[in-house]
């Protein structure tokens, strides 16, 4: 086991917490909406949008007006008492080089987050990662170190927005954005999430549940126009995690539609993953790039602690853009 999850928090188009979210998600109540922002054919853009951030707010500032009260939402959730030395939190981010990009996706972010939200936050065991989709496996992982160190608790999750006029033309121009010109788009939308981990639980000894492995590699077929993805580092993450928790009954994926990425999942899930429940939820949230991994992971246990989940444990596969790819198991607790 790597951690306790003690304490949940979530925000996007289909709620404004952890338990929003996830009954939203649950009941399939996702819809996308159009923005005057039209397409290269002049169609309208479908996105999903989160209440109360409006459309004037793109790039750094919508991502912190997501971001801080879904933080906010799992450390008090946690029932923390976060002490002068600060708490350390990991936030995942989208891979660099996207129009969106800003010099302030780093330790700014973190700093400002704090601001935001009143948290004080330990700037020197804090890290942002820029590893997309991928992020929260390694964000786990580096949690699993500072906890290894004496740290009471970590808060991981990510946040990310399609919403953002460069980012939209971007995907366009690739055939990305879902609609009768794109072969295999996805819908555009936006999330941030954030699980506190700890050792024990939380001060009256409860949790939601556990990270039980976190598993990262990098897929070379992904990053090379010679080589054939053949799902290996996939296979691999799938393989071992497997082998640390034993077999999982469900298994959560961020396939948004994109022919490559869901080619890819099936070449692992025939190798490994015969009669295993499998769930996409990119049709139930749109696609939130780096908030898929710590939203999807919210959502299952928010789920298994409401009593409809599809099982207490659960396996969840992360691809990133580029080659970087992760999993991670999670557990539920009983009750």
């Amino acid at each position: 086991m790597i951690a306790d999850v003690i304490g949940l928090g979530a925000r996007g188009p289909v709620g404004l917490s952890s338990l929003q979210v996830a009954a939203f998600v649950r009941a399939r109540k996702f819809e996308s909406r159009g923005i005057a922002q039209k397409n290269r054919h002049g169609h309208e853009i479908g996105i999903g949008l989160t209440g109360g951030l409006g459309e004037h707010l793109a790039g750094f500032g919508r991502l912190l007006g997501l971001a801080a009260p879904a933080l906010s939402e799992a450390v008090e959730d946690a029932g923390l008492s976060v002490g002068s030395e600060g708490l350390p939190v990991v936030v995942c981010l989208s891979e660099p080089g996207r129009p969106d990009d800003d010099v302030r996706y780093g330790d700014a972010f973190t700093d400002a987050l704090g601001e935001r939200t009143g948290i004080v936050i330990d700037r020197v065991r804090s890290r942002v990662m820029r590893r997309g989709h991928a992020g929260l496996a390694g964000a786990v992982l580096y949690a699993k170190q500072v906890l290894d160190g004496g740290a009471p608790a970590v808060v991981v999750g990510g946040v990310d927005s399609y919403y953002h006029a460069g980012v939209l033309r971007w995907l366009d121009g690739q055939f990305r954005l879902h609609g009768l010109d794109a072969e295999d788009g996805f819908i555009p939308s936006e999330a941030a999430a954030f699980l506190v981990l700890a050792r024990g639980g939380r001060p009256n000894g409860r949790s939601y549940g556990r990270v039980l492995a976190a598993e990262v590699a990098d897929e070379p077929g992904a990053r090379s126009e010679d080589l054939p993805n053949i799902g290996e580092a996939m296979t691999g993450l799938v393989s071992r995690a497997l082998a640390l928790t034993g077999p999982v009954p469900w298994v959560i994926t961020d396939e948004n539609s994109e022919d490559h990425r869901q080619a890819e999942w099936e070449k692992v899930s025939l190798r490994l993953l015969h009669g295993v429940e499998r769930t996409t939820w990119v049709w139930d949230t749109g696609e939130v790039g780096a908030a898929s991994g710590p939203l999807f992971s919210v959502v299952m246990l928010k789920l298994a602690e409401l009593g409809c989940a599809v099982a207490s444990k659960a396996l969840v596969a992360l691809h990133a853009d580029g080659g970087e790819r992760g999993v991670l198991v999670l557990e539920a607790r009983d009750g």
